[in-house]
């Protein structure tokens, strides 16, 4: 059921459908971020989908089993209500992979690459496409979107899965096939972490091997761009800060649609914080760390903060200032 707003009304919330016709291809820089979650939404989702509706020359396509919500509000935010089940059998028919249908959810990120193929019918008008996670909040993207780029990462040295952007071409929409093995390795239940290992490795080549067939496609097709600079939006990575130290910023302030970084006496704006080493139970988190530090916050705070003025972000969660 749809959430309602105060007035009682429920929130009239952009759906779209999945028969969507193909629109001609913009000649201008026009972006869709594709987002896929499956059930109950996280505690800080509403300040998530308030971050993408201030970013209004970027459209968020959403495809969800979850409640819709005041929050995704947004000429710029497109839901697509859907069963796992079924967005399963539209990748699979993408890729020919008719063995996938019982995967799980989170499996859905290592389909992130063939997301170009499988919505194909809603990019149409776009340059560009890429995906996000929904652990993260916006600043304002138009400072750090480079309009001119094949692959856009927000890491050195590797792709972010949890933030890229590619140009929306049957070259780039099909690289993933370059991945030596991805058939098997999207048959797998299991995430094989396709966008920042084996496909990072073809793009931003680490080993000589790859290093050889990137300069081959290069001369097979023509020089591309990719930027792949360190934005430093991912606190508690084991990737030093800014001034180049392992000590982290003390807290975010989003407020105007932007994000700053605040170390100190030092502020930096970001694109966005990702707090994937914040949450309880992450996998992901270094060694060096004994605990996630939201392991005794209260996150439900933001559910009722996140349409204030500023807000902050910290280790005890989000806090109204």
């Amino acid at each position: 059921m749809a959430a309602r707003s105060s007035s009682g009304e429920r929130p009239r919330v952009c759906e779209v459908s999945l028969r969507r016709p193909l629109q001609p291809m913009s000649q201008k820089f026009k972006l869709c971020i594709i987002h896929v979650w499956f059930g109950k939404w996280p505690e800080w989702v509403d300040l998530f989908f308030r971050s993408c509706a201030a970013n209004k020359s970027i459209d968020f396509l959403i495809f969800t089993d979850s409640e819709l919500r005041e929050s995704m509000v947004s000429e710029n935010i497109h839901i697509e209500r859907v069963k796992l089940s079924d967005l399963l059998e539209r990748l699979s028919v993408a890729v020919n992979l008719p063995q996938i249908v019982s995967h799980s959810a989170y499996k859905m990120c290592d389909f992130k690459l063939a997301f170009g193929l499988a919505f194909r019918d809603y990019l149409g008008s776009y340059t560009h496409w890429g995906v996000c996670d929904s652990d993260l909040v916006f600043g304002n993207l138009d400072n750090f979107i480079d309009k001119s780029v094949d692959i856009f990462s927000t890491h050195k040295g590797f792709i972010s899965g949890h933030f890229f952007y590619i140009r929306n071409t049957s070259f780039f929409n099909n690289s993933f096939k370059l991945i030596r093995g991805w058939r098997r390795a999207m048959l797998l239940p299991e995430y094989q972490g396709l966008e920042e290992g084996p496909w990072s490795n073809i793009f931003i080549p680490k080993s000589l091997k790859a290093k050889m067939m990137g300069a081959a496609f290069r001369f097979l097709r023509g020089k591309y761009k990719i930027v792949d600079a360190e934005l430093f939006t991912t606190p508690h990575n084991g990737i030093p800060w800014a001034d180049g130290t392992d000590q982290y910023p003390d807290h975010w302030i989003y407020e105007g649609g932007r994000l700053t970084a605040v170390k100190e006496e030092a502020v930096l704006e970001v694109p966005y914080i990702h707090f994937m080493n914040w949450k309880r139970g992450s996998k992901y988190l270094p060694n060096r760390y004994d605990r996630t530090l939201w392991d005794e916050a209260d996150l439900t705070r933001c559910e009722a903060i996140w349409r204030e003025k500023r807000i902050k972000i910290d280790s005890t969660g989000f806090t109204s200032i």
